[in-house]
């Protein structure tokens, strides 16, 4: 590699993690809303209202994930990145001036979830233009992780500032990191990739496309594993009198830890492979789960868990970007990012009535059933597949 090829890398990775840092930043602000319960039961608004509230974000998540490929063919992924960290900004204030209104408190949420949706797609989009492809799986990961990193950062902080000052400027002040993140994102270069008319993909037509249904379908499955998580993990883990500490420590500690540490090493190994163990270990951590209550065995189911999910989203991400010229991207990542959050929303909705009907450990294993199907598919798929270099024309 020549000189000035290296320092065009060097320039390509530092705007690479200035996106990290910008993400994190913004997604810091975004985990906040995780107290948006406490604040509507505060104001004296009823659980089931509450839960409408919170809920609707996904109508425009989806929606918005779907669309934001077009809306990157006609303004650029960083562009497009942008709006969403600006609308993600703009919705997080504007719970100042809604939340004691049901109706405008609906109407913040809706906009937060337009944020989202346009930001989530545009940045892997980038990413995929402007990364070396060599380091591509990894980073992404990394990518990915700085999303759910600001977890353990967001809600306590906004928990403690609750607790001393009130919800009266709770919004305001904890807009600040997405202020800062927004103004990160103009640090970043605009991806010289232009998209000729006859490279942007139809979106219906793409979804079709028989080289993507085996990874959008994986991404569905890993959705709603990871829905399970965020939405009735914690219950079902009293209801068997487990720490939910034992899981919940453990499981993002490893997935971040898997991201930063081990991708380096194993996105050279056989795609398929590690696909495989990933929704073995998953499908494997749920129905093992159904077994037993023992402190360590629950830790290492969550590790087990951690590790499967934390390979399953990039090396999904990359099996579909590289079927796709840079210019094509926008339009199938989008997709995918939609089936994504589908998956994600999936769980919550439905699993309240498998639950009251079954129990906790029907959905346990409806979910591994799954992600060991998508296992299956795998092992029968072409060896080749998942590493596929072959252009979509």
């Amino acid at each position: 590699m020549t000189t000035p090829e290296l320092a065009e890398e060097k320039k390509r990775l530092l705007e690479f993690w200035l996106l990290c840092l910008a993400t994190f930043l913004c997604f810091a602000t975004l985990s906040q809303t995780a107290l948006l319960a406490v604040i509507l039961k505060s104001k004296g608004i009823p659980l089931p209202l509450t839960g409408i509230i919170i809920s609707s974000y996904g109508i425009t998540v989806i929606l918005a994930s779907l669309f934001s490929g077009k809306v990157v063919n006609r303004i650029g992924a960083l562009s497009t990145l942008r709006l969403g960290m600006a609308l993600l900004l703009c919705a997080h204030l504007s719970y100042h001036f809604t939340i004691d209104s049901i109706p405008l408190a609906i109407a913040s949420r809706l906009l937060q979830g337009l944020g989202f949706g346009l930001f989530m797609a545009p940045a892997m989009v980038y990413a995929n233009i402007r990364l070396p492809k060599r380091h591509l799986v990894h980073l992404i990961g990394i990518l990915a992780s700085m999303i759910q990193l600001p977890q353990s950062v967001g809600p306590p902080l906004g928990k403690l500032y609750l607790d001393h000052f009130g919800s009266s400027f709770f919004f305001f002040v904890g807009a600040a990191p997405a202020v800062l993140a927004v103004l990160l994102t103009c640090r970043m270069a605009k991806e010289e990739q232009s998209v000729r008319a006859n490279e942007k993909l139809p979106l219906w037509a793409t979804g079709l496309l028989p080289g993507i249904r085996l990874p959008l379908a994986g991404i569905l499955v890993t959705g709603t594993l990871l829905g399970m998580i965020t939405s009735y993990m914690a219950p079902l883990l009293i209801s068997k009198s487990i720490s939910i500490a034992l899981f919940f420590t453990t499981f993002p500690i490893t997935a971040f830890a898997s991201r930063f540490l081990l991708l380096g090493k194993l996105q050279h190994w056989p795609r398929r492979w590690m696909l495989i163990f990933a929704f073995a270990a998953m499908a494997s951590a749920f129905l093992l789960l159904t077994l037993t209550r023992h402190p360590a065995i629950v830790v290492l189911l969550a590790i087990l868990f951690g590790l499967g999910s934390s390979m399953a989203y990039p090396m999904l991400n990359a099996w579909i970007s590289e079927q796709f010229t840079p210019a094509q991207q926008a339009t199938p990542i989008a997709i995918f990012n939609a089936v994504f959050n589908f998956g994600l929303i999936l769980t919550p909705f439905s699993a309240g009535y498998i639950i009251n009907l079954q129990g906790y450990d029907a959905m346990l294993y409806l979910l591994a059933g799954g992600s060991l199907a998508i296992m299956l598919a795998l092992l029968l798929s072409r060896p080749n597949q998942p590493n596929s270099k072959n252009r979509t024309a």
